[in-house]
């Protein structure tokens, strides 16, 4: 390590030095958020510092910016802030992690820190501004909108950590009107009959989605996102909607807890599926569903029948067919249980292909 320098310039940064003995994490908590620092002739300690972060940044630039654009629209903050601190932490570390948090460095960690420490927070930190404003896709309204917003605020410039900070506030103090219209397009998803499981599971998702961009003082309670997820199910399902309501509010006034979300719109999901299969069955659908569903020795002797049937019109076809459809029968009777397991799996898999065709 480096002998003790006098502390850099932070002239611009958004971290600046500052004697604050109390608060945040310990040296040595710090010190291992940090690589170490290698001897190099003819440098100094925030030099090195300063050449470590520029090779972290060009890997940054090297990935683009296609993976991480933000749109800048509301709902979808949370999402880009998610994706784009998984990519600073892969890049930069704990130490870029730690910038982009909510808390930052405090002053009293900045004050814990050697020269090459200190350096290398605030290399990173002005990096990072310049990433983020990469990040924003400009040919967009809210994009040009952002981007205004944030030359004028003379406070964040220059300080990944402060924009970041700036922009997640953005989403958290969303108006009251725009909150309003976010909930009226939540009330006015819906799953349709028609639709196939791909369709349902990204309905299911974006109603998770704009959900969880509004900020916790519009959201009442886990059950106002229950009766949005009622909403979803089409007017053939009344029955099952009705079901799962009954059940869910019967178990929550009783002192238990809401079903998990991954657990409700699985459960949507099923009942769509079921009423599309009812309604559209495929060919043999039935007959596949009753040996499926029979048990034991009604099991072997809906399979005898099954083959019987078989036997009779082989025989019309010739004396050989006959004596091969006779032993398939007799081997069906002496042996209803693998029958009636091989039945099951074509009868699952049936229902999987007719789920994915409709």
């Amino acid at each position: 390590m480096f002998s003790p320098n006098p502390a850099p310039s932070t002239a611009g940064s958004g971290y600046t030095r500052a004697r604050t003995p109390q608060g945040g994490m310990s040296p040595t908590a710090l010190s291992a958020l940090f690589p170490t620092a290698t001897t190099s002739e003819g440098l100094t300690a925030t030099e090195v510092a300063s050449q470590m972060v520029a090779r972290m940044t060009s890997g940054m630039s090297k990935q683009g910016t296609k993976d991480v654009q933000f749109s800048c629209k509301t709902e979808e903050a949370k999402t880009w802030s998610h994706v784009y601190r998984s990519r600073v932490k892969l890049t930069y570390g704990p130490v870029g992690e730690k910038i982009l948090s909510a808390e930052g460095f405090t002053l009293a960690e900045l004050a814990n820190l050697d020269p090459f420490q200190l350096e290398m927070v605030k290399c990173m930190d002005a990096h990072l501004y310049s990433h983020i404003l990469a990040c924003i896709d400009r040919t967009t309204m809210h994009g040009q909108s952002m981007m205004n917003t944030i030359m004028a605020k003379d406070e964040i410039l220059g300080s990944g950590h402060k924009l970041m900070g700036f922009i997640m506030g953005k989403t958290d103090n969303m108006s009251y009107e725009k909150a309003q219209i976010t909930l009226m397009e939540l009330g006015q998803m819906q799953i349709n009959l028609t639709d196939e499981p791909e369709a349902m599971e990204l309905v299911l998702s974006n109603m998770r989605h704009k959900w969880n961009s509004l900020p916790q003082k519009f959201r009442i309670d886990e059950m106002q996102l229950f009766d949005y997820l009622l909403k979803l199910y089409p007017p053939a399902c009344e029955g099952e909607k009705r079901a799962l309501e009954m059940h869910v509010r019967t178990t929550v006034s009783m002192g238990g807890t809401m079903p998990p979300y991954e657990a409700v719109a699985e459960t949507i999901m099923t009942a769509v599926l079921k009423k599309q299969l009812e309604r559209h069955p495929p060919p043999h659908y039935t007959q596949v569903v009753t040996t499926v569903t029979t048990e034991g020795a009604a099991g072997g002797a809906v399979a005898a029948a099954a083959d019987a049937a078989t036997t009779d019109a082989a025989a019309a076809r010739g004396p050989s067919s006959a004596t091969t459809a006779a032993a398939t029968t007799r081997a069906a009777c002496a042996r209803p249980s693998a029958r009636h397991a091989s039945s099951r799996s074509v009868g699952r898999r049936v229902m999987r292909q007719s789920a994915r065709a409709n």
